[in-house]
């Protein structure tokens, strides 16, 4: 009869388990997309360029800086990032580590601390914000609330 329970006890741990995980890599994804959408959106634009270098990398940040001349305008250069970015956040698996959202154009900061456009404070400030909002709305659905299945 013990043994049973504790079989029983086994894969219903286990099957929590493979839950939070589930859960916990759902999260990671939609705080890492909102963060990445704000920033592309925020991002000031007079050439397109910097919206275009948002990058999404697993493990270590990328800072490649991708020409944008052959992109186009401000539209196009956001869905150019996007299209770079949500195929990683879409396969994320916890096992892959950290994920990063980067941008390597040399003025960046410059734009964020609003040296170089009045609009500072699009990165560091609203996109963090975004993905906070966007973590707890997830979580709050999850299975870390209490009387909820997951």
């Amino acid at each position: 009869m013990a043994d049973k329970r504790l079989a029983s006890l086994g894969r219903r741990m286990a099957k929590r388990a493979t839950q939070l995980e589930k859960t916990a890599q759902g999260a990671v994804k939609a705080a890492t997309r909102a963060g990445l959408r704000t920033a592309i959106t925020t991002t000031p634009v007079a050439t397109g360029n910097a919206k275009s270098n948002w990058n999404v990398s697993l493990r270590v940040p990328i800072i490649t800086v991708i020409d944008n001349l052959k992109i186009g305008g401000s539209g196009a250069a956001g869905n150019f990032a996007r299209g770079r970015g949500l195929p990683i956040i879409n396969t994320f698996k916890l096992a892959d580590g950290t994920m990063f959202i980067t941008n390597g154009v040399h003025y960046i900061r410059g734009l964020d601390d609003g040296t170089i456009s009045s609009k500072g404070g699009f990165m560091s400030a609203k996109a963090v914000v975004a993905a906070n909002k966007a973590l707890k709305a997830y979580l709050s659905k999850g299975v870390f609330v209490k009387g909820r299945k997951g």
